[in-house]
């Protein structure tokens, strides 16, 4: 009787604990709430939006890296999977370049914007 009673326990526990992880650390889940709250800056069609609050919240939040283990044919049909990469690194997240993201998309290298040309002191207006 007792072990029934511990067995029962040791399962409630692990199921708990299943829950949690799923919760927290889940592509599924990041990719449900990327999707319910970044879509009309993600989806493959214009007219596409700003961030909201909402997402950049969720995007900071999620790994966006992982979504892309979790990405189908379908998913990609509706999103531009191009647009959640820049959108993630937009917030601060990492794509290593030649990794795949979805079932098709290559990761391009992430090529920093120069900074704005400055004139040389020689060309000034004040030496003319």
């Amino acid at each position: 009787m007792a072990a029934k009673a511990n067995l029962r326990l040791l399962i409630s526990v692990l199921a708990f604990t299943m829950l949690i992880a799923l919760a927290h650390g889940s592509p599924y889940v990041f990719k449900i709430h990327i999707f319910q709250n970044c879509m009309p800056v993600i989806k493959k069609d214009p007219p596409h939006k700003a961030p909201s609050t909402k997402c950049i919240n969720t995007v900071t939040k999620s790994n966006i890296l992982s979504i892309c283990s979790v990405l189908n044919e379908d998913d990609e049909k509706r999103i531009s999977v191009a647009r959640l990469v820049e959108l993630g690194r937009r917030f601060g997240q990492t794509f290593p370049a030649g990794a795949r993201c979805g079932t098709t998309y290559i990761i391009p290298e992430l090529h920093e914007t120069p900074p704005p040309a400055t004139p040389h002191p020689s060309t000034s207006m004040s030496s003319l």
